[in-house]
């Protein structure tokens, strides 16, 4: 509008002729207004008779286009402009909608002889021919598998086509997010499965629900239409059409809606996902073999019924950015938010800048009393030299126990052997293993056999079983303890106290036996203690029974040799043992 300002002014005195041309080139928008007006209008009394909805589907063309609903009072287009005719049984839709165009300076067209009034009246005429008959539109249906609206043949100035349209939307850039950070630009595309020239008189093009605004240009012809966005702690709801221009009415198909957010880093930070997994049998600092047997737990799930762990034993603490959000720079880092400290390592402080950007570290406490040592983790997010912390509602909390065991013990009573599994950590509820009965499985490795498992309480936490040393000599048992009377699929030693099943060290049923062999000449004698298996961390001996004392021992191998001096008319006893 502001070209047909300055030329009836500066150019008037070079002759109208010059000015009318302006003006009537500046009128070629509202001669177009008026001709989507009647389209749209044909295309609605297609599909139904009432005239309010037909009347405001002329009105939506007039507002959608930016034009003014009304001018110095008047409608742009009112109720008695909209006239519609129907022939050949409803087939044929004649629309006909009297556009009353706003005319910037009435005094001076007036003057130039073009108008006498505030207005400029422009009539257009569309048709809309409906193949069904009978003023029945074309078959509308809605997909449940892609929620998008699906609509066979089109409308507008020609006899639609037998086409069926999808339209998708979507952010192509700089990520396939939907959160980012304030000021964040951010493209949306749209997308058709056929040319939209295929549906004559109609455009694709992006309609911002939230604001109630059309983005970009109207495509007439291709299959995408893409937008550039960007927003201040604001959500915007998109939803693409294939339409005539600047209206939703007589849409043609719709996607579905498509909400971008923008947020801020204080914000951003009370989304990020922090979560702890304890690998058991890993020192400090050392990443868990993948495959490893492992407890994990978050804030929002498990903290504080399912975060016990043993004494020492390695938590990695990852604080994660959902993937839905989009960061361009800053840097994540774990902190300790009992010390306010925050941890340094490989994996935090990180640089962001892509989706799932996350931080890591390996924890551990050693806890030297008698009372449990807990420490909360959360996370900071720095941004432009500034850092925002995660709320405590979204911290982890570890709780390193101390004492806590599953023991497998081993006695040889006259051949009968005796294993016996001993729990040592607290049943009470509150805590990771919570106030019910666990069960003691015994676990045959050497023979991958299970045990008749044994219940135990708070009351009591040992449980044992007894067998002939010679029907599993040489074979290796573990004691698995379950929360479950079903056998346990999987387990590691030491193991969190939140995630059972629990195995102990390791038993083994050894024999030992002793010969002996003299020397003819002399008194010297050679014994040799033998063991089935390999001491594998148990101490092998020799002992002088009479007087009680070890003359020799190994911790390797599976043989023990030692000479003695025999004694004449005199006996001496000797014992090899497994300790």
């Amino acid at each position: 509008m502001e070209d047909l300002l300055t030329w009836p002014l500066v150019l008037f005195l070079s002759g109208a002729l010059l000015g009318v041309g302006g003006y009537f080139g500046a009128r070629a928008d509202e001669m177009h207004i008026a001709q989507m007006a009647a389209q749209n209008v044909a295309r609605t009394a297609a599909v139904t008779n009432n005239q309010q909805a037909i009347v405001q589907a002329a009105q939506a063309t007039v507002t959608g286009s930016g034009a003014p609903a009304t001018w110095n009072g008047q409608p742009a287009i009112a109720a008695s402009d909209v006239q519609i005719q129907t022939e050949d049984n409803g087939q044929l839709i004649t629309a006909q909608v009297t556009y009353h165009a706003p005319v910037v300076f009435p005094q001076l067209m007036n003057w130039l002889g073009i108008s006498s009034g505030w207005t400029q009246p422009i009539t257009a005429t569309a048709t809309y021919y409906n193949e069904l008959g009978n003023g029945s539109p074309g078959t509308v249906s809605v997909s449940n598998a892609t929620g998008n609206t699906t609509a066979n043949g089109t409308g507008g100035l020609a006899t639609p086509q037998n086409t069926s349209f999808k339209l998708t939307i979507a952010v192509t850039g700089p990520a396939p997010a939907t959160t980012f950070l304030n000021g964040q630009s951010v493209q949306i595309t749209a997308t058709s499965n056929q040319d939209v020239s295929m549906a004559p008189g109609d455009a694709l093009q992006i309609y911002d629900q939230s604001t109630g605004q059309w983005l970009g240009m109207p495509t007439f012809s291709g299959t995408s239409d893409t937008v550039t966005v960007s927003g201040i702690n604001e959500s915007d709801t998109f939803v693409a059409y294939i339409a005539p221009w600047g209206t939703t009415s007589g849409a043609v198909v719709q996607s579905t809606p498509l909400t971008v957010q923008w947020i801020s880093p204080s914000q951003l930070v009370s989304m990020i996902q922090v979560s702890a997994t304890a690998y058991p049998g890993t020192a400090p600092g050392v990443a868990t073999p993948q495959g490893a047997p492992a407890g994990s737990w978050t804030a929002q799930t498990q903290n504080g019924t399912n975060n016990q762990v043993w004494n020492n034993e390695s938590v990695e603490i990852v604080a994660k950015v959902p993937s839905s959000v989009y960061l361009n720079g800053g840097s994540l880092a774990l902190y300790n938010a009992t010390t306010g400290q925050q941890i340094s390592g490989p994996g935090s402080p990180v640089s962001v800048g892509t989706q799932n950007s996350q931080a890591y570290a390996m924890v551990s406490q050693q806890v030297t009393g008698s009372s449990p040592v807990t420490q909360s983790y959360g996370a900071q997010f720095t941004w432009n030299g500034q850092t925002f912390t995660t709320p405590s509602s979204s911290n982890v909390q570890v709780i390193w126990e101390p004492n806590i065991s599953f023991q497998l013990g081993l006695s040889n009573n006259g051949g009968t052997i005796t294993l016996t599994a001993t729990a040592s950590f607290p049943f009470q509820g509150s805590n990771a293993n919570g106030n019910y009965t666990w069960y003691a499985f015994l676990y045959n490795q050497s023979l991958m056999q299970w045990y008749q498992p044994q219940g135990l309480t708070t009351s009591q936490n040992q449980v044992s079983w007894s067998f002939s040393q010679s029907q599993y000599a040489g074979d290796y048992f573990v004691a698995v303890l379950n929360n479950s009377p079903s056998v346990p699929s999987s387990w590691a030693y030491p193991q969190s106290g939140a995630q059972p099943p629990l195995t102990s060290n390791q038993q083994a049923i050894y024999t030992v036996t002793l010969t002996a062999q003299g020397d003819s000449t002399d008194n010297n004698v050679t014994l040799t203690a033998t063991s089935n298996l390999p001491l594998n961390g148990h101490t092998m001996s020799i002992v002088n029974l009479t007087t009680g004392q070890v003359i020799a021992s190994t911790t390797q191998g599976t043989t023990l040799t030692t000479t003695v001096q025999a004694t004449p008319q005199q006996t001496t006893q000797y014992q090899a043992q497994i300790n």
